[in-house]
């Protein structure tokens, strides 16, 4: 039997670990960061075939089998290194879009030491919730506040989750994608061409829900595997995306990173799209570009894959691996009190082997390990 199992594992290679050598010896200058990673000979005139498929073995034994991610119209003979700092946003266009035309009966603000500062908090007649803090919004409409946790907890089995081809009738998923992009935009912030989408149907999510409150039961958090059943209906289907940050036309990394006991978060976006529109949004830790911006040449395709040849070659490696995905996306790392922005390669890498029933180790499951391998290239 073959079970695909998405656990992620982060692959911190010696070459990734470089990357903090940007905070212990960067430039103060803006602009003048001259300290990223020296031990990566990059090539000045970097050429990147993008159209292109991969297909090719590395010594490894490493499969590479797909097509790059990578924008059609940029130069890559080189990339820009950012100066960054938090996105700090102002609570007036949210509540001016978010509350138009609601009875707003409470509205209040009250000073959270762990949040940082103000929280921003306000409720309409009609049950939608709008949180803020100046770096970070949470709003939802009455009846999809639940879907959040709902997905959440589904998404640890992949098995549960529905199918994602489904279109609904009140919109397509590139049309809702479209019309969330173009409010974030209002308010300055810049998504990423690429998205995740799971549509949820008003079944599927009565019976995630049970699911979700009998598990809340067991942990003794909450008794509602009995009561608070909320009625699903049509009117209730919707889109769940998980959204990314985007600079220039490249992504932000999507994980949480540790750099010497600095925790550095990787922005958040999540969004919930109904019959009537945009129902819930979630937003942390998004990233400002702000001067200082560098060019630096960067590694071929060829270059970094030679880099994760090498990382498997390193390894006693058992069964079969398969660079299944290849992006090209920002991190940011820290650089004394703001970030510096720095391109990463991120390798997908599908890892199968058997693993044997411990009471008869002839019989086994094929297993299947989704691990990211992240290189700095510049």
């Amino acid at each position: 039997m073959r079970i695909k199992r998405k656990i992620t594992v982060f692959l911190f290679a010696a070459v990734l670990a470089c990357l903090t050598a940007c905070n212990e010896n960067s430039s103060e200058k803006q602009g003048e960061n001259t300290n990223l990673p020296d031990n990566l000979e990059a090539t000045e005139n970097a050429q990147i075939k993008i159209n292109d498929p991969i297909k090719k073995t590395l010594s490894s034994g490493v499969v590479v089998d797909c097509l790059p991610n990578l924008p059609v119209n940029t130069s890559y003979h080189a990339m820009p290194v950012y100066q960054a700092r938090i996105q700090s946003f102002e609570f007036d266009p949210f509540s001016s879009f978010f509350m138009k035309g609601k009875d707003v009966v409470v509205d209040t603000e009250q000073n959270i030491k762990e949040a940082g500062g103000i929280l921003r908090h306000m409720e309409s007649a009609d049950g939608s919730v709008l949180n803020m803090t100046s770096d970070f919004i949470n709003y939802s409409q009455q009846i999809f506040n639940e879907v959040p946790s709902i997905f959440s907890n589904a998404r640890r089995n992949p098995e549960d989750l529905p199918d994602a081809t489904t279109e609904f009738s009140f919109a397509s998923q590139a049309k809702a994608f479209a019309e969330i992009r173009t409010i974030l935009d209002g308010f300055g912030i810049q998504l990423y061409d690429g998205y995740d989408c799971y549509p949820l149907d008003h079944q599927w999510l009565a019976t995630q829900q049970k699911a979700y409150q009998q598990i809340q039961a067991n942990l003794k958090v909450s008794d509602e595997s009995k009561e608070n059943q909320t009625e699903w209906t049509e009117n209730m289907d919707c889109y769940y995306f998980d959204l990314r940050e985007a600079v220039a036309e490249f992504p932000l990394t999507n994980q949480t990173r540790d750099f010497n006991n600095t925790y550095v978060s990787a922005p958040q976006i999540c969004a919930v799209y109904g019959k009537g529109g945009l129902a819930y949004l979630s937003i942390f830790f998004l990233y400002q570009t702000e001067g200082g911006v560098e060019q630096k040449p960067i590694l071929t395709i060829d270059e970094a894959l030679g880099k994760l040849d090498g990382y498997y070659n390193s390894l006693i490696i058992e069964g079969d691996y398969l660079v299944s995905n290849i992006i090209l996306e920002y991190m940011p790392i820290p650089n004394k009190d703001s970030y510096l922005l720095v391109p990463v390669w991120k390798f997908t890498v599908e890892h199968t082997y058997k693993d044997a029933d411990k009471l008869n180790p002839e019989q086994y499951t094929l297993l299947t390990q989704e691990e990211q391998y992240l290189l700095n290239a510049v």
